[in-house]
């Protein structure tokens, strides 16, 4: 049997492509490398953990154990109390900071304010000044020289509602002045007469509003009459023909009757002025006065008098209602 040889070029080239080959399964690859350079096993490496989108996100800064901002509306400890209202904000100074008073209104906000009603139940004190006029004639049977003088006095005023008003008052009056008759007690002279009113008093108003009303009134109580006398008095001496003289006379007790018709305007809440007419009148006696013998000065008897009074009240609200402050106090601002 014949053996044919292959041609030595061929051979050659033949044992170039094995050996080139071989060298090349021998060489790693890159999924074989090891991080520092060393060749790896022929097994596969595992695959990474796939990245959740939580964890891709930076961590934040821990939750404080304490409120760190006092002021700044925010529950930094989390534990569901804010700035102030936290324990640990009591010693902090946005906590603890003084009330502050806030202006009074300007006129234009006052102004603007609705206006309050006024009280239900008072209590008034009331100065009262006026003129007074004696009507008729004296029973004494001298002659009047003056009928008229001048009116003052005060009172306090209890008012349980608007419509009705219980007071007591006292007042002094000029009761006018008279002449002695020289035929009955040999004097001349002038007899000055006062007279003083201690009264028990009730008002009703029929009419009222918040500003004005109209009442009628009735008041009864105790007067008593005082006289001063002066002048000069025969004595029958050829010498000395007369004496001067001076004397004051009373007080002489009696009882007193009075009506009134007046009107109140309310100048605010606690303040009111009063116009009234009043008919007063008055029993007393018509006797020799105590203190008066020479010469004696008589009583006035029963006489009337007629009043024209102006009125000033100062009114205690006794209703409990607090009075508009005019000032607010505020703490201060924790923002």
């Amino acid at each position: 049997m014949r053996t044919q040889l292959l041609p030595i070029p061929a051979c050659a080239a033949l044992a170039v492509c094995v050996f080139t080959y071989h060298a090349m399964g021998q060489q790693p690859s890159d999924s074989d490398s090891a991080p520092g350079g060393e060749t790896g096993t022929s097994a596969e490496p595992s695959p990474a953990p796939e990245a959740s989108p939580d964890t891709m996100q930076p961590a934040g800064p821990p939750t404080p154990t304490t409120e760190t901002q006092c002021s700044d509306g925010i529950d930094n400890d989390g534990d569901g109390m804010l700035d102030c209202a936290d324990p640990d904000c009591q010693a902090d100074a946005a906590c603890s900071a003084p009330p502050v008073v806030a202006a009074s209104p300007t006129i234009a906000e006052a102004d603007n304010q609705p206006a309050q009603p006024p009280p239900s139940k008072t209590l008034g004190l009331e100065g009262v000044l006026g003129v007074s006029g004696r009507l008729g004639s004296m029973s004494s049977g001298y002659d009047s020289a003056e009928r008229a003088g001048i009116q003052y006095g005060a009172g306090v005023f209890f008012s349980p509602y608007r419509e009705l008003a219980l007071g007591l008052s006292y007042t002094y009056s000029g009761f006018g002045a008279e002449e002695f008759n020289p035929s009955v007690n040999d004097a001349t002279g002038k007899i000055r007469r006062s007279l003083h009113n201690g009264m028990l008093n009730i008002r009703a108003y029929p009419l009222r509003n918040d500003t004005i009303g109209l009442w009628v009134g009735l008041g009864a109580g105790i007067t008593w009459q005082t006289a001063t006398a002066s002048g000069a008095v025969t004595t029958n001496d050829f010498v000395q023909p007369s004496r001067s003289y001076q004397v004051s006379a009373g007080p002489d007790a009696g009882l007193a009757l009075g009506a009134a018709l007046g009107m109140d305007y309310d100048v605010s809440n606690d303040m009111a002025v009063l116009a009234s007419l009043a008919l007063t009148n008055h029993r007393l006696t018509s006797e020799p006065l105590d203190g008066s013998t020479s010469p004696a000065v008589p009583g006035s008897g029963s006489a009337s008098q007629l009043d024209f009074r102006f009125a000033f009240q100062y009114r205690f609200d006794l209703t409990g209602t607090s009075a508009p402050v005019t000032a607010t106090v505020q703490t201060a601002s924790s923002e």
